[in-house]
C-alpha cells in the first residue's frame, strides 16, 4: 500500500525533502537555530535534537495539506456530487489508495478550490513572511514554506485558468505565468530572509 501511494506523491515528497534540506542549511546556524527551539526544563538550554524533526515534520507534512481540498468538497462544498459520494465511500473503506487515484482522476470536477487558489497563495505568502521574520516556529514556518511549494507545484502542473476563479476574468497563459514566477521568487526570497 505505502509503495502505491508514493507513486501518487514521490515528486512532491521529494521536493519536500529538498526543502527541508534547504531549511536545514539555512538555519544550522545554532544561533538562528535557537529561536526557535524549546528551552529544556532541566537544563535551561534548548533542545537542539528537535531542530531536524521539527523541519522534516513540517516539510512532509505540507505534502498532503492540499489534498484536504478533496475532503472539504466531499463533505462541505458539494455533498450531494457524485465526486463526493465517491469520495466518501473510499474514506469510509480507508482505501487510501484508491482515494488517491480517484482524487487525482477526477480533481477537475472540483469547482472554485480555496486551497488551491491564487488567494490562497497571497495569505500563505503573507502567512510565510510572518513566520519567517518572526521565527515563532520552526515546525510552523516548515509547514507554511512547504505549503507554499505545494501550491506552487501544482499551479505549475495543472496551469489551470481556475486557480484565479476569485478574479472571474480570463487570464492569458502568459498572465499566469508571469503570476507563478512572481509567487516563485517570493518562496525564493522568504528561503533567503
Amino acid at each position: 500500500m505505502l509503495a502505491a501511494l508514493l507513486r501518487y506523491y514521490k515528486t512532491n515528497l521529494l521536493l519536500a525533502l529538498v526543502l527541508a534540506v534547504v531549511i536545514i542549511l539555512r538555519y544550522q546556524n545554532v544561533f538562528a537555530a535557537l529561536a526557535f527551539l524549546p528551552i529544556s526544563v532541566v537544563t535551561g538550554q534548548p533542545i537542539l535534537a528537535l531542530f531536524i524533526p521539527q523541519v522534516l515534520a513540517g516539510t512532509l507534512l505540507s505534502v498532503f495539506l492540499l489534498d484536504l481540498e478533496f475532503v472539504l468538497q466531499a463533505y462541505f462544498y458539494d455533498p450531494a456530487s457524485t465526486f463526493s459520494t465517491g469520495l466518501r465511500d473510499l474514506l469510509a473503506q480507508k482505501n487510501w489508495v484508491g482515494l488517491a487515484g480517484f482524487a487525482e482522476a477526477h480533481q477537475d470536477e472540483i469547482k472554485n478550490p480555496v486551497l488551491r487558489s491564487s488567494v490562497f497563495q497571497v495569505v500563505l505568502i503573507i502567512l510565510c513572511a510572518y513566520l519567517v521574520i518572526s521565527r515563532v516556529s520552526l515546525l510552523g514556518t516548515s509547514f507554511a514554506l512547504g505549503v507554499l511549494l505545494q501550491s506552487i507545484i501544482l499551479g505549475y502542473q495543472r496551469r489551470h485558468k481556475d486557480w484565479f476563479w476569485e478574479i472571474k476574468l480570463a487570464l492569458s497563459n502568459t498572465a499566469i505565468s508571469i503570476y507563478f514566477v512572481v509567487v516563485s521568487l517570493a518562496l525564493l526570497y522568504l528561503l533567503t530572509v
